[in-house]
């Protein structure tokens, strides 16, 4: 199956069967959800496997909806900035290591720390304002993370990329799997034992397809709607 007959296939199941799907089908799937374009390569995600007990107590998390609890597994989607720092030693390492260009290992050494550093009142952020601001009435300047808000979303797109690649790597094994966005992100958080400033971008359930499983046509806005040409 070549890459766009994976994403024709990929569907939404909302009811799976009893049969498991195999570790290592769920392991070799993870990892190609690792290989997901990231902001800076911070790769601010985790990956939370929930098989058995804590899948059930995940499932009434997730609204008690069909296909967590017909799942066969389900991955919560934990996405964190301040997990940077977690990336940041190895990358630059390897920069060092490898003697890659001053500005990758500047990048590195100066850039992030600086994009990604926060405070709890938000002074760190309105400096960072306030220079930008100025600077950019006379050239192009990045606008955005400067609150720690802004940083949560940065986290939570890379995490999306991820997300995705892990339905297409899934569905690419043979197996099927429902994106949900549907769940107590509060009541989730607290059972993975997860910090303040993580959030949950996506629960996803994997299984195989049940036989009474219902796939209602594909539905999408024509390319003419959503597609605007600009250069014409």
């Amino acid at each position: 199956m070549d890459l766009f007959q994976t994403i024709e296939k990929r569907r939404s199941v909302r009811k799976f069967s009893s049969a498991k799907v195999p570790e290592a089908v769920i392991e070799d799937t993870l990892q190609m959800a690792i290989l997901a374009p990231n902001s800076s390569n911070i790769q601010p995600w985790d990956f939370h496997w929930l098989r058995e007990g804590m899948k059930e107590q995940a499932a009434i998390c997730c609204l008690n909806q069909v296909p967590a609890r017909t799942s066969s597994d389900l991955i919560v989607i934990e996405s964190n900035v301040t997990k940077w720092k977690r990336a940041s030693t190895p990358l630059l390492e390897y920069a060092l290591r490898h003697n890659l260009s001053k500005g990758m290992i500047s990048y590195h050494q100066k850039v992030l720390p600086f994009v990604y550093m926060t405070d709890p009142i938000g002074f760190i952020a309105a400096c960072k304002w306030l220079f930008f601001s100025f600077s950019g009435l006379f050239r192009p300047v990045p606008r955005r993370p400067m609150t720690q808000r802004d940083h949560d979303e940065v986290a939570l797109k890379s995490a999306a990329f991820a997300g995705a690649y892990f339905s297409l790597a899934i569905t690419a094994n043979g197996y099927s799997s429902c994106v949900m966005e549907g769940f107590d992100e509060k009541r989730l958080r607290r059972l993975l034992k997860l910090d303040r400033r993580s959030r949950i971008a996506m629960v996803i359930a994997v299984g195989v397809e049940a036989e009474d499983h219902i796939l209602t046509p594909r539905i999408r806005l024509p390319l003419s709607t959503v597609v605007h040409r600009d250069f014409d």
